[in-house]
């Protein structure tokens, strides 16, 4: 039995809509062998282990929810050349990506920053980290356009919002 079929065995046991007893003997046996099921006073029930499993699996998934929302969003608002942060940060309020993207749903910190590297890892996004010792002096430029940034004061930025 494949990781896929397993996760999704897992799920349906832990959300109620499978019972354990509606398993084959093929299927409890997968799962037990991976340490995902066991017998606790003659029940079967899911081991923490499972729990974990599916606690990723269901992180995974909105991860990948999140990386779509956050390039669609990212495509209309981020401009060639003018580097972003993901907090607001000084008079750079009005260039920071976080409180647009909260304000539109519920995405975290955590997640906008893993859909921020997963866009640079697919070349869509550059930083530049390796100018700056700061964290909070990183930028996220689209990808190609860093270096031909166009020189202006950040108080330019912050008077024309």
């Amino acid at each position: 039995m494949t990781t896929t079929q397993n996760l999704s065995l897992l799920t349906s046991l832990t959300d109620g809509s499978k019972a354990p007893s509606r398993l084959t003997a093929a299927q409890a046996v997968a799962l037990t062998r991976a340490g995902h099921l066991d017998i606790s006073s003659g029940r079967v029930v899911v081991t923490s282990k499972g729990q974990r499993a599916v606690a990723r699996s269901a992180k995974k998934v909105r991860q990948a929810r999140v990386n779509q929302a956050v390039a669609a969003f990212l495509g209309d608002f981020m401009k060639p050349g003018i580097g972003y942060s993901v907090k607001p940060q000084g008079r750079s309020a009005a260039r920071a990506v976080l409180p647009w993207l909260q304000s539109k749903s519920d995405i975290t910190r955590d997640e906008c920053l893993n859909a921020l590297r997963a866009l640079r890892d697919a070349d869509v996004l550059e930083t530049n980290t390796a100018e700056v010792r700061n964290n909070c002096q990183i930028r996220w430029f689209l990808a190609g356009t860093r270096e031909t940034a166009p020189v202006s004061d950040e108080s330019d930025v912050a008077d024309a919002s």
